[in-house]
């Protein structure tokens, strides 16, 4: 392969580097009057411009060949943008392609973007002018509501996260053509390459582009017309079988992509037997939603990247107002949506085509409960990919749902058990699990939820405004929120200035509200959550508490208590499913789950007035979490090679 040197005094980039031949496509009809404003603003370090003519009846051929030296022409009789592109794929000699149009829309300065993201490990790149720093002078209302319409129709059929698709200005590694080769002659070329890059499994990148106004000429684009032949487009190629060069080709892109990922390993970690893995955490719910399994997921995840593994968090959003990707301490997050957008039902197709296009080590699915993690599986087990799966079972508020889980354990059931591990947070979860499922118990490996919390920044407050008791968790009727208000009614009459705070968001707020105003207690109990990011505040809050309560029908060893007791904070639970546990390690106290609100306030006045202390007690770290489960990764890889 022959190298040049990227460096352009016509760009501010600062780049010098060793790079791969690239060749620069243009297909133009009719272009004389805006070669002159393209040409010459090229990259001097493109290696050869091809210029892919389609009879135009100017002088666009004389004027290309007098404004660069570079310039090679290949004549193409056939009408369309998508014989152009595939006539200059063939002749093209270089190790990277790009594709620019010729109407001065496209600036060449962004050539840059697309060429270093090849260099940094992509495949394909394609710019977008829907993201940070790109944009567009050339749209329409209705074509933008056009696009981003058949955008969206991408991601929910093929999955992956395009923010832009009917855009031309592209980049990719010239041994992938097998793959991209158009088989279309239209304006649709462009989705058939995005989708066959996506279909392909490449490792696809955006970078920013602004779409300036065609500087001479009319566009020979037709909204509607052109529009119809993309979703003919989008819809025939994902049923089409992929050719035998296609799929051959696809198997040596993700070959030199675990390749280069295993190489990255070693570098990163000294030695081949210690690289770091590549690990796939799928959970129904993540910040900024706030519950148990978020929790879990945040705290695990961001401390395996601190022990130099890559972890990507693949989620979903049923709201569509969350980012697609993002980076957060450290860990990649990925969502797709999810319907219905009120339910938690979480029918998100997304997951299954995220896992089935990754390069993962290992699979670990968060949560059992939602039609998220039948859909990981089944692509974990066609992909070959080893999962283990950790159940974080908890009750649920609906009947109906309640009276389906026997139904739903035996429809997962032969899923589950193709799990390499299998994880409990409680050993109350382990035995329920292999009881209902039918799965060895032995084989179960119980790993609780850890306990830290930041430490307080300022001293308890002062009792100037009364004890305050706090009912913490997801704001579900089945938490048994409203059960400590109706107690801490009869409470009031015995410790006038209590207050209490409940402390969570959820669907089941707006009841409870009302609860509160129909018992009149509003000057004493106030509702809502704490942002994840803010856990100096929730530190605070259960600093200052007298007393935390949890009155749930089901927990298998929630994530909330944890946090109180690392705080030093007494607990009062009822007496069933992960709180037996706890409380036979005699960390909270329990009541029975049909206690009535007189017996639950006895119980509350008896622990704000005993001055039980608790002492002794050794509560599981988030970091032995995470180290517990990496051994678990370990032994799976190891075992799957």
């Amino acid at each position: 392969m022959s190298m040049t040197t990227m460096s352009d005094e016509r760009h501010d980039f600062g780049l010098s580097l060793p790079m791969p031949r690239v060749s620069a496509i243009i297909p133009t009809l009719n272009e004389a009057m805006n070669l002159p404003f393209l040409l010459p603003l090229l990259p001097s370090w493109i290696d050869e411009v091809i210029i892919v003519d389609g009879c135009s009846t100017d002088n666009t051929v004389t004027i290309a060949q007098q404004l660069c030296r570079k310039v090679r022409v290949v004549l193409e009789r056939r009408r369309g943008k998508g014989a152009a592109l595939r006539a200059g794929f063939a002749a093209a000699t270089g190790d990277i392609i790009v594709t620019i149009d010729a109407d001065g829309s496209m600036h060449p300065r962004e050539i840059v973007l697309l060429v270093s993201a090849l260099l940094c490990g992509a495949d394909f790149a394609k710019g977008s002018r829907f993201i940070q720093g790109g944009g567009s002078d050339d749209m329409s209302v209705f074509r933008m509501i056009g696009n981003w319409g058949l955008t969206w129709a991408v991601r929910i059929i093929y999955g992956g996260s395009f923010s832009d698709l009917c855009y031309g200005y592209l980049g990719f590694w010239a041994k992938h053509v097998a793959v991209l080769d158009p088989r279309c002659d239209g304006f649709e070329v462009e989705t058939f390459l995005n989708v066959h890059a996506l279909k392909a499994g490449l490792r696809i990148v955006e970078v920013p582009s602004f779409e300036a106004r065609r500087i001479h000429g009319a566009s020979n684009l037709r909204a509607v017309p052109d529009g119809w032949r993309v979703l003919k487009t989008i819809l025939r190629e994902r049923f089409a079988r992929l050719t035998a060069a296609e799929i051959g080709a696809a198997g040596v892109a993700r070959r030199d992509r675990s390749r280069s990922s295993c190489a990255d390993h070693r570098d990163r970690t000294g030695a081949p037997g210690a690289r770091s893995l590549r690990i796939l955490m799928v959970t129904p719910r993540y910040f900024p939603e706030v519950g148990g399994i978020e929790t879990h997921v945040y705290e695990v995840s961001r401390r395996l990247v601190q022990r130099g593994h890559s972890i990507v968090v693949l989620t979903t959003d049923r709201t569509r107002r969350l980012p697609v990707e993002e980076i957060a301490a450290g860990v990649h997050v990925k969502r797709v949506p999810a319907w219905p957008g009120t339910g938690d039902y979480y029918f998100a197709p997304g997951i299954y085509r995220e896992v089935m296009n990754g390069e993962w080590d290992v699979i670990h699915i968060q949560g059992y409960h939602t039609l998220v993690a039948p859909l990981a599986m089944i692509a974990a087990i066609r992909t070959g990919v080893p999962f283990v799966i950790t159940f974080h079972s908890g009750g649920h508020s609906s009947r109906i749902r309640n009276a389906l889980r026997k139904t739903q354990w035996t429809v997962i059931g032969p899923l589950v058990r193709r799990a390499s591990n299998w994880i409990g947070v409680s050993n109350f979860e382990a035995d329920l699990f292999s009881d209902k499922m039918r799965l060895s118990r032995d084989s179960f490996i119980v790993v609780p939820n850890g306990s830290e919390m930041p430490k307080p920044t300022r001293a308890p407050a002062a009792r100037t405004e009364g004890r305050l008791i706090v009912s913490i968790g997801r704001l579900e009727r089945y938490k048994g929120h409203h059960r400590a208000i109706r107690a801490f009614a009869e409470l009031l009459s015995r410790i006038p200035d209590a207050r209490l705070r409940i402390l969570g968001e959820g669907p089941y707020k707006k009841q409870l509200l009302a609860l509160v105003r129909r018992l009149g207690l509003q000057g004493h109990v106030k509702i809502g959550g704490i942002p994840p990011a803010e856990r100096d505040r929730l530190t605070a809050i259960l600093g200052d508490a007298s007393l935390v309560v949890l009155l749930s029908d089901f927990e298998a060893h929630p994530v909330a208590v944890m946090e109180a007791l690392a705080l030093g904070r007494r607990v009062l639970a009822t007496n069933c499913s992960g709180f037996m546990e706890m409380a036979e390690q005699g960390v909270v106290r329990v009541i029975p789950l049909d206690a009535s609100s007189s017996q639950i306030a006895e119980a509350m006045l008896e622990e704000l007035t005993s001055g039980r202390v608790l002492e002794g007690v050794k509560l599981p770290s988030w970091s032995g979490c995470a180290d517990r489960l990496l051994e678990i990764y370990q032994g799976v890889v190891h075992q799957s090679h």
